[in-house]
């Protein structure tokens, strides 16, 4: 496969012994190469194994070349077929080079499942403590965006050296753990204060993203890290179930660190269970360039009413994204508002028990809009889905879930409407649907229970293909 991409006619690394005559000629064949002398395979039979199982010391020979070419060059793929191959073959590996090799193959894809698989064979081999797969590890589950395995796999480590070191620190700087990256810095350097000084000059303004979620004392960490000049420019902050968020420290922020926040463009409330109208208010007030926000699962939130709400759609008129979902207090007074949002294209209302139709007509007003979540919004019938059909005209994904108001008259609205936008509907448990609807680009339908002709036909939740 790989000698004969590189069209070799001979084949030679003068390495340790030769290989059997007979691998020598399973190579060359397969290869299509005249001659095959790969010192560096050293196959042998181990004398405390049984003598049907094979082992090959991979010190150069075949395995340092698919590594100097196919990994190193981009030919990832190749590279893991060759070690399925291998793998097929009953071959024991016996140097942790080459499975260093295949999980930095695996992060260079960012396959995170492949890289997981790998990562199992690892353990099973017992290559855990070797040095050089530790390292690799680290780095591919940073790469694919698993910060936290990769963590996880750096402070077991019996040993580390600069490699290990950076790879974390990269990994965690690159996934807004800044604060985190600084620390490992000082900890691994003599002469902390000097690395730390680098790192924020090599990163700069770069940092964009602080990410506190499920994390204690999340407030005060968000306080102090906006309050330091680095964080100038930060576009993301994740606050996702981190409990003791209140409007203190959304006050503290809209008061004291608004220069900070001037270029906040997603905000991640969810789960912040402390948050009122008075944190909304006082935040919003100095994001006034918010694009992405999202507040839900705060159903025990009562304390967040259609004034909170009002406060982000007048305060926040660029926003894109914007999550509600299961927030059930407010009404058609605040939902009314959404209508502001010219460039509205993620709206999730789910389980909105208090949106009517005349919320719906507001929000169809919304043109920009790509993806609607109107699961269990129990108070929606025909004519709220029929105003978003004809006003949505972007729109792109649409659950009616649970839904039981809506009817055919819908569909055929959203039919003649939407055809040439509208690929995914869910209508799971709507029993007042009878028909599907004739949408020529609709891809994905899901769908539970079908009534026809007065009987109900049970039908498993799936998706069905419409093209």
């Amino acid at each position: 496969m790989l000698f004969k991409k590189l069209k070799l006619k001979k084949i030679e690394s003068a390495n340790a012994s030769p290989a059997t005559h007979q691998q020598s000629k399973h190579f060359a064949k397969k290869c299509k190469v005249e001659e095959v002398s790969i010192f560096s395979l050293l196959a042998r039979v181990n004398s405390s194994r049984s003598n049907s199982r094979k082992e090959i010391l991979w010190f150069g020979g075949e395995f340092s070349f698919f590594d100097s070419y196919d990994f190193w060059s981009g030919q990832w793929i190749d590279g893991f077929n060759l070690f399925i191959e291998m793998r097929r073959a009953g071959v024991d590996i016996v140097d942790p080079f080459i499975l260093s090799s295949i999980v930095g193959a695996s992060a260079n894809l960012a396959a995170l499942e492949l890289g997981k698989q790998i990562h199992c064979l690892v353990l099973s081999l017992g290559y855990e403590s070797s040095l050089f797969v530790s390292n690799a590890l680290v780095d591919m589950y940073a790469k694919c965006s698993d910060i936290l395995a990769a963590k996880t796999i750096f402070d077991t480590m019996c040993r580390r050296d600069i490699v290990s070191w950076t790879s974390i620190i990269v990994g965690m700087a690159q996934h807004g753990r800044a604060n985190e990256s600084l620390s490992l810095h000082d900890e691994y350097y003599e002469d902390p204060g000097r690395f730390r000084q680098i790192i924020t000059n090599l990163m700069g303004n770069s940092i964009k993203v602080l990410d506190f979620r499920e994390l204690n004392n999340a407030g005060d960490r968000l306080v102090s890290a906006l309050s330091l000049s680095r964080y100038n420019h930060v576009k993301q902050i994740n606050l996702e179930f981190a409990q003791d968020i209140e409007d203190k420290h959304l006050d503290i922020l809209g008061s004291k660190c608004s220069d900070s926040l001037q270029n906040l463009e997603s905000l991640n409330l969810n789960g912040c269970q402390k948050i009122s109208d008075k944190g909304i208010e006082a935040i919003t007030t100095v994001c006034f360039n918010l694009k992405v926000f999202s507040i839900y699962w705060n159903v025990r939130c009562i304390k967040i009413t259609d004034g909170g709400l009002c406060q982000i759609l007048l305060k926040c008129s660029s926003l894109q994204s914007l999550n509600l979902y299961a927030l059930s207090s407010f009404t058609d007074e605040a939902y009314k508002k959404i209508s502001i949002l010219a460039n509205l294209r993620f709206l999730d209302l789910c389980g909105s028990q208090n949106l009517t139709n005349e919320g719906l007509y507001c929000i169809a007003k919304c043109k920009n809009l790509a993806s609607l979540n109107l699961t269990w919004c129990v108070r929606v019938t025909d004519e709220g889905v029929i105003a978003i059909a004809q006003g949505c005209i972007s729109l792109e994904f649409l659950s009616l879930f649970g839904i039981i108001g809506v009817t055919d008259k819908c569909l055929e609205a959203l039919s003649r409407f939407c055809s040439n936008t509208l690929t995914t509907l869910d209508v799971n448990g709507c029993i007042g649907i009878k028909f599907f609807l004739n949408c020529k680009e609709l891809r994905w339908l899901w769908v539970t229970l079908l009534p026809g002709n007065g009987n109900y036909y049970k039908v498993n939740v799936q998706q069905w293909e419409l093209l």
